[in-house]
């Protein structure tokens, strides 16, 4: 399959910067090495237009809260840190 190459993810790599598309494949890369390991998973994802979306692998409802809460306090130590 050829890949055509995006210099929107090049230079957003030289830049230090995780764009979506970065962030997918080095998940997905994870997750096949590494069978079993991601066990749950919870996405939001900003669309153009300010569109929210969610995503979830089957869990139940306290789970689903618990990841949004661990990714928002992990969001709040990380602004912590720039301080």
């Amino acid at each position: 399959m050829t890949r055509v190459f995006d210099f929107t993810e090049l230079k957003a790599t030289k830049q230090g910067k995780v764009t979506p598309l970065f962030l997918v494949e080095t998940l997905l890369d994870h997750i096949k090495n590494n069978p079993g390991d991601v066990q749950k998973m919870a996405i939001v994802t900003l669309h153009q237009g300010d569109r929210l979306s969610f995503s979830q692998t089957s869990m139940n409802h306290l789970e689903l809260i618990g990841l949004h809460a661990a990714g928002q306090s992990y969001g709040v130590a990380e602004m912590d840190d720039l301080e």
